[in-house]
């Protein structure tokens, strides 16, 4: 009886025994620890669209200066416009496009200080050309609201009286704080022929004063022709009425022809005005404020009479 109670005895502890050792191995937690970094995505600006405005309608073909034009850039940004830093315009002609010539090129920008500030505190510059003022920074214009998703820059600007006639290039591009850049589809527009033009037959007259001697039958008077133009151009010259006798008021029966030359090139001779002008000389480029020196001449079939002769109109003209 005594034996089979300490065999009882010993089984417990040995159960007891591994009860306490399963509580031991499962007592503290395991605890592990490390370093990452998380990104936040940008979303890229894009353009999505430019057009120019006179300030009164949408317009494609353009005059130069002094007619002010608005190119509006339309940029939009899921960051929002605050998130913009900086917009670009460029426009061009083709064959030019790396001049650095209101002729042939211009480029303009805004800069914002400090994108991602709440407010459009930017500069606008004029890159391209660098000399002569184009650009019209008072009647620029920033979007509305920099909390808005999409908004337009709107830059003002004149073209030179030189600005090439015909087709040119205009794109925008706009970086954000990334920076990411976008880039607008290149388009077009249509400049008018322009041309601005004086003639002085000496200290500011438009007036001819043929001076000769009794008997001269070919004399000259010069006088100079003052063109600015954008396109190629031509001169020509006509003439109506027909000379007259100062005193008298009678005409002469004998009167000169008209020639006209430019410097030392052919003589043409001037026709009356109700058949076609009389073309002498042409200039194939683009100019600003050239002078060149012309001469007319009155051509006499006999001896040159002692009077005064008066009444002839003279036109000169230059066409592009």
């Amino acid at each position: 009886m005594k034996r089979k109670s300490m065999i009882a005895i010993l089984m417990s502890f040995a159960m007891v025994s591994m009860a306490v050792g399963v509580i031991a191995t499962d007592s503290l937690p395991v605890i592990l620890s490390g370093t990452g970094t998380a990104t936040v995505n940008n979303a890229g600006p894009s353009l999505t669209g430019t057009a120019i405005n006179d300030g009164g309608a949408w317009v494609t073909n353009l005059d130069v200066d002094p007619i002010e034009y608005y190119f509006y850039v339309n940029v939009s940004d899921a960051n929002t416009l605050d998130d913009i830093a900086q917009v670009t315009l460029e426009m061009w002609v083709n064959a030019n496009q790396g001049a650095d010539n209101p002729t042939y090129r211009y480029k303009f920008q805004y800069t914002e200080t400090t994108p991602n500030d709440g407010s459009f505190a930017g500069t606008w510059s004029q890159l391209y050309p660098t000399t002569g003022t184009y650009f019209n920074n008072a009647n620029c214009l920033t979007p509305v609201a920099t909390t808005s998703n999409s908004g337009s820059y709107v830059f003002a600007m004149t073209l030179h009286k030189t600005a090439k006639a015909g087709t040119w290039n205009y794109n925008a591009t706009t970086t954000d704080s990334t920076p990411v850049k976008a880039t607008a589809s290149t388009k077009t527009f249509n400049v008018y022929k322009h041309l601005d033009m004086t003639y002085d037959t000496g200290g500011g007259s438009q007036n001819f004063a043929w001076t000769a001697s009794i008997g001269a039958q070919n004399i000259a008077d010069t006088f100079d022709i003052t063109v600015t133009s954008n396109a190629p151009y031509t001169f020509s010259a006509a003439y109506e009425n027909r000379f007259y006798n100062a005193t008298s008021g009678t005409t002469w029966s004998n009167e000169p022809s008209l020639d006209i030359k430019y410097g030392t090139g052919l003589v043409y001779s001037v026709t009356n005005v109700t058949a076609s002008y009389t073309q002498w000389c042409s200039f194939l480029s683009p100019v600003l404020s050239q002078t060149t020196s012309h001469t007319l001449y009155l051509d006499f079939e006999s001896v040159l009479p002692a009077l005064v002769y008066t009444g002839v109109i003279i036109y000169i003209q230059a066409t592009v």
